[in-house]
């Protein structure tokens, strides 16, 4: 078993569709199904390890490599939808994020409200 095709079966473990994946990570529709020599570029290779919750040794051993293996972590749609979204903020904004959700988590309202009128003006 080739890299893509070791990713293509974690994807069809957890029920997430390869367009899902090339969509969210911004790659072409189809993309990975035209994958013909059987491997990733670096860069999108540790994208697709990142969005998988794996780490990128874990995907080129195609699951052999027992000191790196998979982090059975459950990512919900709602997870998956802000990674999306935050992936397309550039650095600073990025930035800004973490802050309101670090203030979320700390329970400062001033931030929650901040967050709530932004998105009660962009509706």
């Amino acid at each position: 078993m080739d890299t893509v095709e070791f990713v293509k079966k974690i994807l069809k473990d957890r029920r997430i569709p390869l367009s899902r994946i090339e969509k969210e990570l911004g790659f072409s529709n189809g993309y990975i199904g035209r994958l013909r020599k059987g491997f990733f570029p670096p860069d999108r290779l540790s994208l697709i390890a990142e969005y998988l919750n794996v780490s990128e040794e874990y995907l080129l051993s195609c699951g052999a490599d027992t000191a790196s293996p998979a982090r059975s972590v459950e990512v919900s749609d709602e997870e998956h939808e802000l990674l999306a979204l935050f992936r397309q903020l550039d650095g600073y904004d990025r930035g800004q994020a973490l802050g309101v959700v670090k203030g979320l988590l700390l329970g400062d309202k001033y931030k929650k409200a901040d967050v709530s009128d932004s998105v009660s003006e962009s509706a």
